[in-house]
Formats: C-alpha cells, sequence, structure tokens
C-alpha cells in the first residue's frame, strides 16, 4: 500500500509584481467537511498556508489542502500536487505572470 500524497501546509510565494488573494481550500474526510482560508500576498512576498488539525475523541487529525486558486484567475492548482508521493509540509507553490497572465504553479523537480 501507497502513503496518502496529502498536503498538510503550503509556502505560497507571489513572484508578481501585484498583490494577490489566494483561497485555499482545506478537506476534513472523516466528517466530509470544507474548510475555506483566504491569504493576501504582497508583490514579491510569500505566506504561509499553516497546518490545520481537529479532534475526534481524544485522537488528532489533520486536514488536508484540497485546492488553491488566486482570486480572478480561473484555473487552479488542486490535489493531487505535482510530485507529492508522501504526506508533505510545507509544499512549495509559486505565483508568476506568464505573458501577462497570472499562474498557480506547484513544486518542480
Amino acid at each position: 500500500m501507497l502513503p496518502p500524497k496529502d498536503v498538510y501546509s503550503a509556502v505560497i510565494h507571489n513572484h508578481t509584481g501585484k498583490e494577490v488573494t489566494v483561497h485555499l481550500t482545506y478537506t476534513n474526510s472523516m466528517v466530509n467537511k470544507l474548510i475555506r482560508h483566504t491569504l493576501v500576498i504582497p508583490p514579491g512576498g510569500q505566506a504561509a498556508a499553516e497546518q490545520r488539525t481537529f479532534k475526534e475523541g481524544a485522537t488528532e487529525f489533520t486536514t488536508v489542502i484540497t485546492s488553491v486558486q488566486v482570486e480572478g484567475v480561473t484555473t487552479k492548482l488542486m490535489a493531487p500536487f505535482p510530485h507529492v508521493d508522501s504526506p508533505t509540509k510545507d509544499y512549495p507553490i509559486n505565483i508568476v505572470e506568464k505573458n501577462g497572465a497570472i499562474e498557480v504553479q506547484g513544486k518542480s523537480v
């Protein structure tokens, strides 16, 4: 059996010259619940999408990041994320501008 390809937290780098608003979706598969979180990242800045946990009885579980989208951009980065082979913390995400359009890119090799 292979390990889950889950992303628990991410570091998002804004390589554009514009402030961006990033919407993340965390999923709690135990109770089929989505948690939305928003980050505002200045031009050339970065922000951390922190690991989020929840308790079920005496046990603590981690929610997983399932999508990352920049406000105003139609495409989004969705799980399974590129180059994730096992549970991952601080997954690198880059926001770049190509030919005037903003793109969200996951980890590259």
